[in-house]
């Protein structure tokens, strides 16, 4: 667990990437962008193993004996050309990759599938659990913990509103449980300056009943972005600016409950 302190307010952030035995290997959960456009961003602590200049790697595949060039650009810490690579495996929000140094600017790429929605039938464990909680809040002087899933999207449905859909299999509602739908602008590499925040109970009792993959059952709210707009869950959006603001609203609301 890494903290971000500020006076006020202490972040925890479970962090998706599991250190190897060795420290130039590593693994990195996906997340949907990167699946979407094909690239996998190096977290900053990993990046002293790849080149300080951009340019072309090479790369052994899944244990391939045949290497391939993608392109590494260490100003973005990312690297490109995964479009197939992610097709191929068919890579879903939540899977992994492991990464390794073999030898100078080449390194080697295997997929692990680890996503919820191919365990349908086995029963979760507890660090599959642990992992569905994307953000763990502190604040100082509270012993309750707001716990946060977070769900990105980077379409739009009509263009205007935000999909924000949970499984009903990592779904437990609860007062200290909220959903947050952000939406990446893919051109702009930018979260929107508005941020869906749902408490839990809200998504289970007023989302939309849906059939997702394998027979599983979900909730799905749809979130307009409009300017001006009252439809259904709007009242759930708030500023990026504001989004601390609103942490610290909903610890105070949590200080009662606990009175």
């Amino acid at each position: 667990m890494t903290s971000l302190k500020s006076p006020t307010l202490d972040v925890s952030i479970r962090k998706s990437i599991n250190m190897d035995t060795k420290e130039s290997n590593f693994r990195k959960k996906l997340i949907a962008i990167e699946i979407e456009l094909g690239f996998l961003r190096v977290p900053s602590k990993h990046k002293k193993n790849l080149p300080p200049k951009p340019g072309k790697i090479r790369v052994f595949i899944n244990e391939s004996k045949h290497s391939v060039q993608l392109r590494w650009d260490p100003k973005n810490q990312r690297i490109y050309g995964l479009v197939s690579f992610f097709r191929d495996n068919n890579a879903k929000p939540g899977d992994k990759v492991e990464i390794g140094y073999k030898s100078e600017k080449t390194y080697k790429l295997n997929f692990l599938k680890t996503s919820t929605e191919e365990k349908v039938g086995e029963e979760i464990t507890k660090q599959e659990a642990e992992e569905i909680i994307d953000l763990i809040v502190i604040k100082n002087g509270v012993y309750q913990p707001i716990f946060l899933q977070v769900k990105s999207n980077f379409k739009l449905h009509s263009g205007r509103s935000l999909l924000v859909q949970v499984s009903d299999r990592t779904l437990n509602p609860h007062h200290t449980l909220f959903v947050v739908g952000v939406y990446f602008n893919p051109k702009e590499l930018e979260i929107d300056e508005k941020i869906a925040f749902i408490p839990s109970k809200v998504i289970k009792e007023e989302g939309n009943k849906v059939k997702l993959q394998k027979g599983n059952i979900g909730y799905r709210a749809s979130v307009s972005l409009r300017d001006g707009s009252s439809a259904r869950f709007t009242q759930y959006l708030v500023k990026k600016t504001d989004f601390v603001n609103k942490l610290l609203e909903k610890f105070s609301e949590i200080e009662e409950y606990y009175k």
